[in-house]
């Protein structure tokens, strides 16, 4: 009996991931996720919002026109127990699939009416004793138009697609009208069918609710929508604002909304009602059966004080098990503050290379989250609805005299592309700056907290630091020979080509690297991200001396890009860079290398992928922090790498710590003298704890690469102690190493990051990891002599 599922359609809305991870953490209940003719950047999108969710198990491609056949195939092969849709835009097509399968959660003629404007609007208005509707009326062309003119209430009226939302292509007209304004709203709809509806004037307002399977409507936000004009628009949101429960304005629209939604039989399901109220009352603009946009879904636990998860309260009743859990809304914490999300409006069009205002934002005791966050790489365009607005916060105070001086001080600090002065990330660590200099920053350390070693704490075993103490000197140098000697035979000749040409390489050198190009990296990514892990990718290929290398290297990355993308994997995805590889030691050095690196780093990130830049030899560690400053002046979120064993590091983590930086620890691979590194396993062990603590302790976004289980509980400790969710940190590893044990933490809920090396010179790599372990150079020496497939 195959394992119950519910199935996702086109899951590149956030929601669908927060849908999965309820499902699975309430219910048991895995995903299958059906993708149809949607976009690489939508998939891509899709990666990132279900890659916490840790229960997807499936993906499939599905067209529209055959879902009925599609979804009998699926119910073949899974035990579909429930769909659940996420967005508007596929209710429909989610509704087909749930019909097909026997699980639809209402009545699926009831449902599809929600996605066509005039036929719920006219059905609305044939119920007897129904609630207020105004005039609409379908309408196709400028005839159309005119001819609804004529006979209706239409001297004001608005246009809009008859399936459309978000506020998307919205046209209002007043008065005389002129073919020419008329056609060049229809030119802009593509041919669809619209809605003509008489305009209201009065104020706006948002009902957000759950319907029960009888029926019974239960209003649980209300929002006043405020409008402002800008780029032609007079009726263009800028703020929401939450309506107070004990209000008689509440009662009414709860009561409106009650009764459309009993009209429009509407069951077991979410809703979005926008209502207008004038001198004659509520009257509908549009009602969605589904989940509220503008972070409203998310604000109903806030506004409730956690007392409603209106995800998982969506869910049940898409399963069809509300009666397990009674609602029991938190109205007096409601009621106790104002929660208002603002809106961002842009009048130009521009790429977003940098923000400023993030941090402060953040650091305002009203900060409750960021609905659409700004990213550096952002493009931003004209605002004309709420798609098109460039971020969104939502903020929380008392009253709303408070929320007006807080959202004036918000529009004052969030802009983009602004020169000057580079804003720290208030609020993490206060006495850090980050000061211009010309083109480059300049790091000012602040006055992070240091504790000893956390190695050294009771219980955690701590290792002694004095040389000989961990291993004999003769045991070591053995152990070390050993690998010299094996690497040495690795990289002969006639072993090499007997490596490269056996059939059974690719049952080892898979499971170490990722194969020879970009193609076969990609898709050992997205066999990895299926299992919960993230990857980091990095292009294996020689040091170039000269600028056509180094520009070879940045045409490298910009094809990985590419090909994350096409996969559905760049977001939540990252590539990690070396300086060397764009030209360090080519005729431009430092600010040629930094160049390109710029144009990598912003082909990544605007494909929504991190990049983290790895540390090479000691001697270019100043070079390196010195590149990754200039760096992070247009995209602050680059990371570094530091290497533990360096003396330095405990300073330059404090240094990074103060700005915000992703980091990522290791150990250190590179030989050093005692003046500079430690020179002892129990003395690296050591300051690898201290550097931890540094990071956890100050503002940066620790990354741990490790392999060392005791050093992995170490940081998860450091973590509670620091009270950092999973979210603010993740582990990583390489390819091949530790594969149970990062399974493992995946499934205990860590951000699990394995480091995948491809490309031309990807033999090096595989020599390297061969020679650590004495069992795979056995495992190795199997696969030479047993047939198996070829990478």
């Amino acid at each position: 009996m195959p394992r119950p599922v519910v199935v996702l359609l086109d899951p590149y809305h956030p929601y669908a991931g927060e849908f999965a991870a309820v499902a699975a953490r309430r219910w048991g209940l895995d995903s299958v996720c059906l993708w149809s003719d949607t976009s690489p950047w939508d998939r891509s999108r899709g990666t990132r919002y279900l890659e916490r969710a840790g229960s997807v198990v499936a993906h499939h491609s599905v067209r529209l026109a055959s879902l009925e056949a599609d979804a009998e195939a699926l119910g073949r092969r899974y035990d579909v127990v429930g769909v659940l849709p996420h967005f508007e835009d596929r209710l429909e097509a989610a509704v087909t699939v749930a019909e097909s399968l026997g699980v639809a959660w209402a009545d699926p003629t009831d449902l599809r009416r929600f996605r066509t404007k005039s036929a719920l609007k006219a059905h609305l208005r044939s119920v007897p004793g129904g609630p207020r509707i105004n005039a609409t009326v379908a309408v196709r062309t400028r005839l159309d138009i005119r001819a609804a003119r004529e006979t209706g209430p239409f001297d004001r009226f608005v246009l809009k697609p008859d399936d459309g939302m978000s506020n998307n292509r919205i046209g209002l007209f007043d008065g005389q009208v002129t073919d020419d304004q008329l056609d060049t709203y229809l030119g802009s709809t593509r041919g669809g069918l619209l809605v003509m509806e008489e305009f209201l004037d009065g104020a706006e307002y948002c009902v957000n609710g759950q319907v029960d399977e009888h029926g019974v409507v239960t209003t649980l936000s209300v929002y006043r929508t405020h409008h402002t004009s800008a780029n032609g628009r007079t009726q263009l949101a800028e703020r929401f604002e939450l309506v107070r429960h004990d209000s008689p304005l509440f009662a009414r629209l709860a009561g409106y909304a009650s009764d459309v939604l009993v009209a429009a039989r509407l069951r077991r399901s979410p809703f979005h009602l926008e209502v207008m109220v004038d001198a004659d009352g509520p009257c509908l603009i549009e009602v969605g059966a589904r989940l509220a946009g503008v972070s409203m879904a998310y604000d109903v636990g806030v506004a409730h004080a956690g007392a409603v998860d209106a995800f998982e309260l969506a869910v049940q009743h898409y399963l069809g098990r509300a009666s397990e859990q009674p609602l029991h809304p938190d109205w007096t914490a409601y009621d106790a503050r104002t929660l208002r999300v603002v809106c961002g409006i842009s009048d130009e069009t521009v790429r977003a290379a940098s923000w400023a205002g993030v941090y402060e934002v953040e650091a305002m005791p009203e900060f409750v989250h960021w609905v659409s966050k700004p990213r550096a790489g952002q493009r931003i365009e004209p605002t004309l609805d709420l798609a098109t607005s460039p971020w969104q916060v939502t903020i929380a105070a008392r009253s709303a005299e408070q929320l007006d001086a807080v959202e004036a001080r918000v529009r004052h600090l969030v802009g983009w592309n602004r020169s000057g002065v580079d804003r720290t990330r208030a609020g993490l660590n206060m006495h850090a700056t980050v000061v211009r200099t010309s083109s480059r920053l300049r790091l000012v350390p602040g006055a992070v907290r240091t504790r000893p070693s956390p190695l050294a704490a009771p219980g955690m075993g701590a290792r002694p630091s004095e040389p000989g103490a961990l291993e004999s000197d003769a045991r070591r140098e053995g152990r070390d020979m050993l690998k010299r000697v094996v690497k040495r035979v690795g990289y002969a000749g006639p072993v090499r080509r007997t490596i490269t040409r056996s059939s059974g390489l690719g049952r080892v050198t898979g499971r170490f690297v990722g194969g020879p190009d970009e193609l076969s990296a990609v898709e050992v990514a997205q066999s990895l991200q299926h299992q919960g892990l993230l990857t980091t990718l990095h292009v294996r290929q020689g040091n170039p001396l000269d600028e056509a290398g180094a520009d070879e290297h940045v045409d490298l990355y910009r094809r990985l890009v590419a090909r994350h993308v096409a996969a559905g994997l760049g977001a939540g995805s990252e590539i990690s860079l070396k300086m060397a590889q764009f030209g360090l030691l080519a005729p431009g050095g430092l600010d040629g290398a930094v160049e390109r690196m710029r144009r990598t780093v912003a082909d990544a990130y605007a494909a929504g992928i991190a990049v983290t830049v790895d540390m090479e030899g000691i001697e270019e560690v100043d070079v390196t922090l010195d590149a990754v400053c200039r760096l992070r002046a247009v995209q602050p979120d680059v990371g570094v790498a530091i290497q533990a064993y360096l003396l330095r590091s405990e300073t330059d983590c404090r240094t990074l710590a103060g700005t915000g930086a992703r980091v990522r620890l290791v150990k250190g691979a590179y030989g050093a003298g005692a003046d500079i590194a430690h020179t002892t396993r129990g003395a690296v062990d050591s300051a690898y704890g201290r550097c931890l603590a540094i990071l956890f302790d100050g503002g940066a976004h620790p990354m741990v690469a490790s392999h060392d289980l005791r050093m992995l509980e170490v940081a998860r400790r450091l973590a509670r102690e620091a009270g950092r969710n999973q979210d603010a940190y993740e582990i990583q590893m390489l390819m091949g190493v530790r594969t149970p044990d990062q399974l493992r933490l995946v499934a205990e809920g860590e951000r699990v990051r394995v480091y995948v090396p491809y490309g031309p010179d990807w033999y090096g790599w595989f020599v390297n990891r061969i020679v650590e372990k004495p069992g795979n150079v056995r495992l190795l020496a199997h696969a030479l002599v047993s047939p198996g497939p070829r990478i």
